[in-house]
Protein backbone atom coordinates (compact mmCIF):
# COMPACT_ATOMS: atom_id res chain seq x y z
CA UNK A 1 0.00 0.00 0.00
CA UNK A 2 1.38 3.57 -1.05
CA UNK A 3 0.62 6.60 0.66
CA UNK A 4 0.94 9.74 -1.44
CA UNK A 5 1.64 12.83 0.01
CA UNK A 6 -0.20 16.05 -0.56
CA UNK A 7 0.46 19.37 1.26
CA UNK A 8 -1.41 20.02 4.50
CA UNK A 9 0.18 23.32 6.82
CA UNK A 10 0.95 23.16 10.12
CA UNK A 11 -2.17 24.73 11.17
CA UNK A 12 -4.39 22.18 9.38
CA UNK A 13 -2.67 19.15 11.13
CA UNK A 14 -3.30 20.93 14.65
CA UNK A 15 -6.99 21.70 13.95
CA UNK A 16 -7.07 17.44 12.69
CA UNK A 17 -5.56 16.81 15.89
CA UNK A 18 -7.81 18.09 17.96
CA UNK A 19 -10.44 17.46 16.50
CA UNK A 20 -9.81 13.83 16.60
CA UNK A 21 -9.14 14.15 20.41
CA UNK A 22 -12.25 16.08 21.12
CA UNK A 23 -13.91 13.21 19.79
CA UNK A 24 -12.16 10.49 21.57
CA UNK A 25 -13.49 12.33 24.55
CA UNK A 26 -17.13 11.87 23.67
CA UNK A 27 -17.34 8.19 22.73
CA UNK A 28 -20.66 8.31 21.85
CA UNK A 29 -20.32 11.16 19.60
CA UNK A 30 -17.28 10.27 18.14
CA UNK A 31 -17.39 8.78 14.51
CA UNK A 32 -20.61 10.47 13.53
CA UNK A 33 -20.05 12.16 10.08
CA UNK A 34 -16.41 10.95 9.93
CA UNK A 35 -14.85 8.50 7.79
CA UNK A 36 -13.49 5.93 9.92
CA UNK A 37 -11.55 3.45 8.73
CA UNK A 38 -11.42 -0.66 9.78
CA UNK A 39 -8.70 -1.28 12.56
CA UNK A 40 -6.97 -4.00 10.02
CA UNK A 41 -6.57 -1.36 7.61
CA UNK A 42 -5.71 1.53 10.18
CA UNK A 43 -2.62 -1.10 11.35
CA UNK A 44 -1.78 -1.30 7.70
CA UNK A 45 -1.42 2.23 6.80
CA UNK A 46 0.79 3.03 10.19
CA UNK A 47 2.63 -0.08 9.53
CA UNK A 48 3.24 1.47 5.83
CA UNK A 49 3.32 5.23 7.58
CA UNK A 50 6.29 3.64 9.51
CA UNK A 51 8.32 2.26 7.07
CA UNK A 52 8.39 5.08 4.83
CA UNK A 53 10.06 7.27 7.51
CA UNK A 54 12.33 4.44 7.96
CA UNK A 55 13.67 4.51 4.50
CA UNK A 56 12.95 8.27 4.05
CA UNK A 57 10.51 8.01 1.21
CA UNK A 58 9.94 11.53 0.63
CA UNK A 59 10.39 14.90 2.15
CA UNK A 60 10.24 14.97 5.91
CA UNK A 61 6.90 16.93 5.81
CA UNK A 62 5.39 14.44 3.72
CA UNK A 63 6.58 12.02 6.38
CA UNK A 64 5.17 13.82 9.07
CA UNK A 65 2.05 14.07 7.22
CA UNK A 66 2.36 10.39 6.41
CA UNK A 67 2.48 9.40 10.11
CA UNK A 68 0.76 12.06 12.01
CA UNK A 69 -2.47 10.83 9.43
CA UNK A 70 -1.52 7.11 10.44
CA UNK A 71 -1.70 7.72 14.03
CA UNK A 72 -5.69 9.65 13.62
CA UNK A 73 -6.56 6.97 11.68
CA UNK A 74 -4.93 4.13 14.34
CA UNK A 75 -6.55 6.16 17.47
CA UNK A 76 -10.18 6.85 16.18
CA UNK A 77 -9.97 3.10 14.44
CA UNK A 78 -8.69 1.92 18.23
CA UNK A 79 -11.28 4.10 19.86
CA UNK A 80 -14.33 3.10 17.84
CA UNK A 81 -13.07 -1.00 18.19
CA UNK A 82 -12.46 -0.28 22.38
CA UNK A 83 -8.84 -1.71 21.69
CA UNK A 84 -6.36 -0.79 24.41
CA UNK A 85 -3.40 -2.18 23.30
CA UNK A 86 0.04 -0.78 23.65
CA UNK A 87 0.04 0.15 19.85
CA UNK A 88 -3.49 1.92 20.51
CA UNK A 89 -2.28 3.61 23.75
CA UNK A 90 0.70 4.97 22.28
CA UNK A 91 -1.13 6.10 19.05
CA UNK A 92 -3.43 8.10 21.39
CA UNK A 93 -0.16 9.64 23.18
CA UNK A 94 1.40 10.67 20.27
CA UNK A 95 -1.70 11.57 18.42
CA UNK A 96 -2.50 14.26 21.07
CA UNK A 97 1.20 16.04 21.09
CA UNK A 98 1.51 19.34 19.88
CA UNK A 99 4.18 20.69 18.03
CA UNK A 100 5.83 18.82 14.80
CA UNK A 101 7.92 15.79 15.01
CA UNK A 102 11.44 16.32 14.41
CA UNK A 103 13.17 13.34 11.88
CA UNK A 104 14.67 11.80 14.75
CA UNK A 105 11.52 11.87 16.71
CA UNK A 106 9.48 10.42 13.34
CA UNK A 107 12.63 7.89 13.05
CA UNK A 108 12.02 6.68 17.03
CA UNK A 109 8.10 6.78 16.62
CA UNK A 110 8.17 4.63 13.38
CA UNK A 111 10.20 1.82 14.65
CA UNK A 112 8.29 1.49 17.94
CA UNK A 113 5.46 1.32 15.87
CA UNK A 114 7.00 -1.15 13.69
CA UNK A 115 7.81 -3.48 16.98
CA UNK A 116 4.21 -3.29 18.87
CA UNK A 117 2.48 -3.72 15.53
CA UNK A 118 4.06 -7.03 15.19
CA UNK A 119 3.98 -7.98 19.19
CA UNK A 120 0.26 -6.60 19.55
CA UNK A 121 -1.23 -7.99 16.56
CA UNK A 122 -2.10 -10.92 18.22
CA UNK A 123 -4.67 -9.22 20.68
CA UNK A 124 -8.29 -8.50 19.45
Amino acid sequence: MQLSCWGMGRQAYGLALAGAMLLLTTPSMAFKGIRQIPYPQAEQVTRTAAEAVIVRSGSESCLRGKLTNALLDLTMSCSATGRSSSLCKLAAQIASQEGEFSLAQMTTTAETLLDLLDTDSVEP
